[in-house]
């Protein structure tokens, strides 16, 4: 704790008197700059869905199990951005709360996207997101399924525009077949900018195709949506409103995995987390995992689950009382699951559950 030594009377009359008006210009600046708009977006703690609950995932016509514990996907609140403008009023209250981060708008929406084109976007990254943690607790439970990888959007003046379809599947590219977007992506980034020959089947028959890539954020991209559609035998139901993105893949699959496994992983245990999936069961880095370890923290999670590519944002910023487990699969992380539903401690299994320091 900090302290400030006392001064003599007269000098302790004179900076009371600056502060008064020191604080009236401030707020004469502010008062200002209330009504101003801001290029700024403000990411603040948003609430827990315990994907356990009932009404999150359901699966019909399969043997479900009951959980005692609950294991909850993250959120972040959005303040500003194309269509919501931030105000002063806006950036002091976050400032003053202290659990948000303030950071310029075209971090987060570059360019001159349009609030229709973001909320498209996010309701994309959802389901695809819901579609690979399918895909990720199948493939670890056994269950079959079929998998292609189609276009699903083209980005408005991006190289793929003209060249690609809406439900091309894509077969191959750069000489190489591809099955799902990270095999895309290592293709596009192998290719340094130079033109992508892509091997895609339309309407049935099999097309030869080329888009130059552009570099977008320190990366090349064809400036195309991308899903990987399934075929499962079964589907489960996702019920989840005004949530969007792609961060809470890796619970939607930990909560599959626990409903369709005899038993009780978490053994009444409150767990929380975040991360990406892919089909083949790797979890990604998100955004916002500060404010999602307080959110989760508020919810009650005394255990939060962190990609290990974000451990360079959780060092220092972890909230009193609980514990953070670094993972980097679907594997890793159901793991830490079973371990803490065991009661077991990082002093006692160290290799399930490892920290970010």
């Amino acid at each position: 704790m900090s302290t400030v030594a006392p001064s003599p009377q007269p000098r302790r009359r004179r900076g009371r008197t600056a502060s008064v008006v020191l604080g009236a210009g401030a707020v004469a600046v502010i008062l200002g700059g209330a009504v101003i708009p801001y290029p700024y977006v403000i990411e603040s703690p948003g609430p827990t869905y315990d994907v356990l609950k009932e009404d999150v995932i359901q699966v019909a016509g399969r043997p479900t199990y009951p959980a005692t514990g609950s294991l909850s996907m993250t959120t972040v609140y959005l303040t500003g951005g194309p269509g919501q403008d931030v105000h002063g009023f806006d950036i002091l209250g976050a400032w003053l709360r202290g659990d948000s981060r303030i950071v310029p708008e075209r971090e987060i929406f570059p360019g001159d996207t349009t609030p229709e084109e973001i909320a498209h976007t996010s309701r994309l990254e959802m389901t695809n997101s819901q579609n690979a943690a399918v895909a990720a607790a199948y493939t670890r439970l056994g269950i079959p399924y079929q998998k292609r990888l189609v276009v699903q959007a083209l980005v408005k003046g991006a190289p793929a525009a003209g060249v690609l379809k809406d439900g091309d599947q894509i077969l191959a590219a750069g000489g190489g077949p591809v099955a799902d977007v990270v095999a895309l992506r290592k293709a596009v980034e192998a290719s340094e900018g130079k033109p992508v020959a892509l091997t895609v089947l339309r309407d049935g028959a099999r097309r030869e195709l080329t888009v130059k890539p552009v570099k977008q954020e320190q990366r090349w991209v064809l400036g195309v949506y991308l899903k990987n559609d399934f075929t499962f035998p079964f589907t489960p139901t996702f019920n989840l409103r005004d949530v969007g993105g792609p961060s809470a893949g890796m619970m939607f699959a930990l909560g599959l995995l626990e409903e369709l496994t005899p038993g009780d992983q978490t053994n009444g245990h409150a767990i929380a987390g975040t991360g990406t999936i892919q089909a083949t069961g790797e979890v990604g880095p998100i955004g916002g995992i500060q404010q999602k370890m307080i959110g989760a923290s508020r919810s009650g999670a005394r255990y939060f689950l962190a990609p290990a590519a974000n451990c360079g944002d959780v060092v220092g910023h972890v909230p009193s009382g609980m514990e953070v487990v670094r993972v980097a699969t679907l594997e890793q992380a159901a793991a830490a699951v079973t371990a803490i539903g065991r009661g077991e401690t990082r002093e006692s299994n160290p290799q399930a559950l490892p920290t970010c320091g």
